[in-house]
């Protein structure tokens, strides 16, 4: 299943979500024509974006194309999405403002703020004015000659702060830069010279303690909407979960999880890949593959309401519990 947010026909762009749902709301249910209910459900995804983008418009004209409405779900959703499109243009208008930008990059700085100030007369020309265009010449150089020196003081007070202050930092309040865990003891034992890397390993508790365990219950890694990859929070998560879990005798159980929006199968198997990069992940920090299990619950366990977007935005993620092996 490709991630991508569009798919390509013949050369145009389509809102691959868009046409998976179409497909799943007609391919082998009923008599395979969109209802008011599927225009419903269409017209959720098409909301949950808060755009209706030119693509999106342009999907929709393939969907009307290729599949069949009934007379109902067609015009449900027209008017409807007519009704909700003309809501998000309102107040967008800015004709005015740029009608002024445009007269002004017609004529010089100095030109576009004498202009309205002269009479506008047929067949009258009008005086060259040689002190003011000296005098708009002179006025630039000084505004660029003052944005120069804003822009050094900028650079030495920039300077002063980044560089000297931290110079002037002891290495002992120093601040550290981003590194892995490590396994170093404690500042106030010896450190021995050469120590190999069983010595520097952590223990390994006889069994999960109790913070572990309310630790791992509380972690909850979100996602986009139809999407499985890990972002950067997520994947700092995944670091901090990892170091523990090296630390504990413990097997925990990777539950991937999706919103309602889309066929069920889809949904299934989005839920079993998000639970399955996870485990990746975490074996690509050193825990071993037959600590971790993975499931797949798509949209059957939700966290939020699914008739909302911060609902359906809860839903989409990944869980953890403890399991006992």
């Amino acid at each position: 299943m490709a991630d991508s947010y569009y798919t390509v026909i013949k050369g145009k762009k389509y809102d691959r979500r868009m046409l998976e749902l179409a497909e799943g709301l007609t391919s082998g249910r009923g008599d395979g024509r969109i209802s008011i209910a599927d225009a419903k459900n269409l017209l959720r995804v098409v909301k949950d974006s808060n755009n209706y983008s030119t693509t999106e418009k342009l999907t929709m004209e393939y969907i009307r194309k290729h599949y069949k409405f009934t007379k109902e779900g067609d015009e449900f959703f027209r008017n409807e999405i007519r009704k909700w499109a003309a809501k998000k243009t309102t107040g967008k208008k800015s004709k005015p403002v740029k009608e002024t930008k445009t007269s002004s990059k017609a004529l010089p700085p100095a030109a576009a703020e004498v202009a309205p100030q002269q009479p506008q007369q047929t067949g009258q020309a009008l005086p060259a004015q040689p002190a003011d265009s000296k005098s708009s010449k002179t006025s630039a150089i000084r505004q660029i000659l003052f944005g120069l020196l804003v822009l050094i003081a900028a650079a030495v007070l920039f300077y002063f702060i980044a560089y000297k202050s931290s110079c002037a930092r002891t290495p002992a309040t120093a601040p550290e830069p981003t590194l892995p865990v490590t396994t170093e003891p404690a500042p106030s034992q010896p450190v021995a010279a050469a120590t190999t890397p069983a010595e520097t390993q952590k223990p390994v508790t006889a069994a999960p303690s109790a913070s572990f365990n309310e630790y791992v219950q509380k972690i909850r890694l979100g996602f986009v909407a139809e999407k499985t990859e890990l972002t950067p929070e997520t994947l700092k998560a995944l670091d901090e979960l990892a170091e523990k879990m090296k630390t504990e005798n413990a097997s925990l159980r990777v539950t991937g999880h999706t919103c309602s929006l889309g066929p069920k199968s889809l949904n299934q198997l989005i839920s079993e890949k998000r639970a399955q990069l996870v485990k990746e992940a975490l074996v690509a920090r050193g825990i071993a593959a037959d600590r971790i299990e993975t499931r797949g619950l798509a949209d059957t366990e939700p966290a939020g309401d699914n008739k909302t977007v911060p609902g359906r935005a809860l839903n989409r993620r990944v869980t953890f519990n403890l399991i006992q092996k």
